[in-house]
């Protein structure tokens, strides 16, 4: 008969070397996970900020082109012009803006979303097969403990489930809607 606990008195030792193995393994994986949406974070930080300057420094170049051609307006003929050589640009650029930055943010979510459904699913597994070794070992209460946390784990699986379409659903209209207005824009050059 293999040595008892003197703790947890229904548990061998080999249990409970068993368990920290596996809470080991849980608490690995949670660090890989946060070092994967730290990843995520940086890498659109950095395309955030890639974009910004890149913004500014288009908008310093025109700034003083913008200048010199004010500068050269006159009368109600040449303000016309001077609008409409600037005014269309300066709104394809902020349309532009405006999509690369939604692309950034939608990549990044995207990835986040796909990241936090594999730690999900990873986590109930990691459960199940916790309850499974808790029933098959014979532990006192543990099958009516492991069967209610079973039936709550599918109605939080469940739950989890509508969200996350309904967050991809809602995640798509965006991406359209800023498409179909993109487009838009473009066309009313």
């Amino acid at each position: 008969r293999p040595p008892r606990s003197t703790l947890f008195p229904y548990t061998t030792l080999s249990d409970l070397a068993t368990v920290l193995e596996q809470f080991t393994a849980v608490q690995e994986k949670s660090l890989s996970v946060a070092n994967a949406l730290t990843s995520i974070n940086t890498t659109a930080a950095n395309k955030m900020f890639d974009l910004n300057v890149a913004t500014a420094q288009e908008i310093s170049s025109k700034v003083s082109e913008i200048s010199s051609e004010a500068s050269q307006v006159k009368d109600t003929d040449s303000l016309q012009s001077f609008q409409s050589k600037f005014a269309q640009p300066s709104y394809d650029n902020v349309v532009n803006y405006v999509k690369a930055s939604f692309d950034i943010a939608n990549s990044a979510s995207t990835e986040v979303t796909k990241l936090m459904e594999e730690a999900f699913s990873d986590a109930n597994e990691a459960v199940v097969a916790s309850l499974d070794s808790a029933e098959k070992n014979g532990i006192p209460g543990s099958a009516l403990a492991a069967s209610s946390i079973k039936a709550l784990m599918s109605f939080v699986n469940q739950a989890y489930d509508t969200a996350s379409k309904s967050s991809k659903q809602a995640q798509e209209v965006v991406t359209s809607s800023v498409e179909n207005a993109t487009k838009a824009a473009k066309k009313k050059k």
